[in-house]
């Protein structure tokens, strides 16, 4: 897969700040309900939300400065993410990519979580049909 999967994967900063702005709306009214918010990919899907800290913090009014020090660091883990990728080998393991991202954006107020699709193969063992099933983001055989 080639680096660009693994970077459509990630949330933008945009994405981040609208997550928050909308979650700050949404808590206000349902606090006893959940806002996730998904990226959709080639390779998965990636979602993130605000933790039991971060629906606290960023419903009061004093969150936003806060939430401008959250965008400008997911702005740096952005705008990084390409020059990794190409020093990395994600185009041969595009779980790496994500893991990465997933690590350094997931704190105590945001939690980012990937989920690969998973694809059925049907394969001819002995004359029998058997199906199985495969994650997307396998690593691949050494």
């Amino acid at each position: 897969m080639a680096k660009s999967a693994v970077l459509s994967a990630m949330p933008s900063p945009t994405d981040f700040l609208s997550m928050i702005l909308n979650s700050r709306i949404f808590y206000r009214r349902r606090s006893a309900k959940s806002l996730v918010a998904k990226v959709c990919s080639p390779l998965g899907v990636t979602e993130f939300f605000l933790t039991e800290k971060g629906k606290r913090l960023y419903k009061s009014d004093y969150a936003i400065p806060l939430i401008r020090e959250q965008i400008n660091f997911y702005k740096i883990v952005n705008d990084s993410a390409p020059e990794i990728a190409a020093l990395s080998r994600w185009h041969l393991n595009p779980s790496e990519g994500i893991k990465w991202f997933t690590t350094r954006t997931s704190n105590d107020l945001i939690t980012v979580r990937f989920t690969p699709y998973e694809i059925e193969a049907v394969k001819n063992v002995n004359g029998l049909s058997r199906s199985e099933t495969h994650r997307v983001l396998a690593s691949p055989a050494h």
